[in-house]
């Protein structure tokens, strides 16, 4: 008996009850989330050692501490997945995937277990095993957003890519934003939707990252959109991933015992800002390794940054007197000072960097500017010379500024020479592109003048500086087209 919504109720006969049946149990197929999840493998109370190097007496003393609390706590999954953390940071990637499947069957229902284990999978290269796996995480906890964008990434390079883009979609609807979307465009054009994806693509061409501008041009290529291809791909020439943040892994951090691994976390967090994160990484460090220049430089860098001068100097001031050579000693000082405003003392110490260390672009470039403020300008251009000699990350902005000394000078000859270099690195560098145009349009040079600031407007980022561009070179062609008539 079944009874609908008019309260009457209704007999059902064999037919109907084994049709109702059925339904029920597709229904219940259908929402079953992760069918091929993978299982937690039985418990094993033993734990997995390995071999290391024991001169490395720090790995040693963290080793032997994770080891012994584990052993000491044979049922804890907790201690259990702290060795495999332990074991992942050090580079003992296959023991720590054995170790972290060893948490995962001791403590079933916690998320980290299977969710490093599937990270470390992945890099390896067992995709397919990754994913299963990875989807046992997401049964235990499907509201973290790092997991889904893992998910879609993975099932797009396994070319499974309408649940690459189921994927995805969770991962938007759980307020992922850019890499999602960037996610799903991709995985359309990997099935040939090029059009479906660029539409996708158009609404984040204002994200200026490589990654996504490159997809861009992609696209653009497949429908035969040229010129916009070239820009985008120009963008995005810089083989950048996209990247999200995925907090789950950062207690792992602790667990890194190796004096280089943690130096390399400490000169990432100075890269991306987190000043006071690097101060408290590296001050251990320098406790117990006070002569290690890499060491005390960037531990006085992150101080000077967040305001500890005193003890920046400090810093310094130990790290001459061990060795007095180092050059990044000075660019360190110099930056403080620079920071403080003091140039001319900024300046000497950049000079003393490059007696030490001539062939480095930084402190040339560095040189270059304060020379710049303070309107030395042959000095300037020369410094800038010297940085392009030595591989600086960004020759085009040193050749757009020295280029701006040009045009400043009114030396167009150079000034356009200098601006042509720069666009020929960065064909979307905009502001190159107007100045160039006005410099042309300075010298004469009237059509290729309407050529570059007609590109520059195809760019389309900066419409302030263009339009004031183009009212010169208009100007300055009228004038040089204008005859008296009596």
């Amino acid at each position: 008996m079944t009874q609908p919504a008019n309260g009457k109720h209704v007999a059902l006969g064999p037919v109907g009850s084994l049709l109702l049946s059925v339904a029920v149990v597709l229904t219940a197929c259908e929402q079953e989330p992760f069918p091929n999840a993978a299982m937690p493998p039985p418990p094993n109370p033993e734990v997995l050692l390995v071999d290391y190097n024991e001169s490395d007496i720090a790995l040693g003393e963290m080793l032997t501490k994770v080891i012994a609390r584990a052993k000491a706590a044979p049922d804890s999954g907790e201690a259990r997945g702290e060795l495999g953390m332990t074991y992942e940071m050090n580079d003992f990637q296959e023991a720590a995937i054995a170790t972290y499947a060893q948490a995962w069957a001791l403590e079933p229902g916690e998320f980290l277990w299977p969710y490093f284990q599937s990270q470390l999978m992945y890099k390896l290269g067992d995709t397919d095993e990754a994913v299963r796996v990875l989807d046992a995480a997401l049964k235990l906890d499907d509201q973290y957003v790092p997991a889904w964008l893992w998910r879609g990434s993975w099932l797009r390079a396994l070319g499974r890519f309408d649940e690459a883009i189921e994927a995805f979609e969770r991962a938007e609807e759980l307020g992922a934003g850019a890499p999602a979307i960037a996610g799903i465009a991709q995985a359309l054009m990997g099935k040939q939707q090029h059009e479906e994806a660029l539409e996708l693509l158009q609404g984040l061409s204002h994200i200026n990252h490589p990654h996504i501008q490159r997809l861009l041009g992609r696209a653009y290529q497949a429908v035969g959109m040229t010129d916009d291809a070239r820009i985008a791909l120009a963008r995005g020439r810089d083989a950048t991933p996209m990247q999200w943040r995925d907090e789950r892994h950062q207690p792992k951090w602790q667990f890194l015992a190796s004096h280089g691994g943690r130096l390399v976390h400490a000169e990432g967090l100075l890269n991306s800002g987190q000043f006071e994160e690097a101060v408290a990484v590296l001050e251990p460090m320098f406790e117990a390794t006070p002569e290690d220049p890499a060491v005390v430089s960037n531990l006085a860098m992150a101080h000077g940054r967040v305001g500890n001068t005193e003890r920046a100097f400090e810093l310094i001031e130990h790290g001459l007197g061990v060795d007095p050579e180092y050059y990044r000693y000075y660019n360190v000082l110099a930056s403080i000072h620079y920071h403080r405003e003091e140039l001319e003392t900024a300046l000497g110490h950049l000079d003393a960097a490059i007696a030490a260390y001539p062939a480095q672009a930084w402190a040339h470039q560095q040189m270059a500017r304060i020379f710049m403020q303070q309107r030395r300008y042959d000095e300037a251009v020369a410094a800038f010379d010297r940085a392009l000699q030595y591989g600086p990350e960004t020759p085009e902005q040193l050749l757009h500024q020295a280029g701006i000394i040009e045009g400043a000078r009114e030396r167009w000859d150079e000034a356009i020479e200098r601006f042509q270099r720069a666009v020929a690195i960065d064909e979307s560098f905009t502001l190159a592109y107007i100045y160039l145009g006005r410099s042309l349009a300075e010298a004469g040079r009237f059509e290729e003048a309407t050529t570059a600031l007609d590109w520059a407007e195809r760019l389309a980022t900066h419409p302030q500086e263009l339009s004031g561009a183009r009212a010169r070179a208009n100007a300055l062609e009228k004038a040089a087209n204008w005859t008296y008539e009596g």
